[in-house]
């Protein structure tokens, strides 16, 4: 069976930041990028989706899909990176996802959302919940779909 299985690492883009904004006020100023990761398991009773990497728009126009988080986040992304365009490339059809797991609801993990046609989603109840009522620190981070 370990045949039938295979996982594969993917890369969404990169994001443009400040270190600050992702050690807790630590190197302030010092740039710094973030890879977008997501994967793709291939399993015998169907293909699992973690993560999602960028939306498709975020490279058509970053602000206008993101708005001001682009002002600490810049991302990094062209229309190749998208994840449906990604596994087409390997001849991956969407409609042959079974599960998108998302790991947490944040811009940059929640780009596969509404494009798989027969997956089911999963999130954990808490982070769906907090999508609705984030913290006052956290509402540009994330978007409910």
């Amino acid at each position: 069976m370990a045949d039938d299985l295979r996982l594969y690492f993917f890369e969404c883009g990169s994001l443009k930041t400040e270190l600050q904004y992702i050690k807790m006020n630590q190197g302030l100023g010092d740039p710094y990028e973030v890879p977008v990761p997501f994967f793709l398991i291939q399993h015998p009773k169907g293909n699992v989706l973690y993560d999602g990497g960028n939306a498709l728009e975020v490279a058509q126009d970053a602000r206008k899909h993101w708005g001001a988080v682009v002002d600490a986040y810049e991302p990094v992304m062209s229309e190749d990176d998208f994840v449906v365009n990604q596994l087409q490339r390997l001849d991956i059809d969407p409609a042959s996802v079974k599960y998108v797991v998302q790991s947490h609801l944040h811009l940059d993990h929640s780009g596969a959302v509404g494009h798989f046609p027969n997956a089911q989603y999963l999130v954990q109840r808490r982070e769906l919940e907090y999508a609705y009522t984030p913290d006052w620190f956290a509402t540009a981070a994330g978007r409910r779909r």
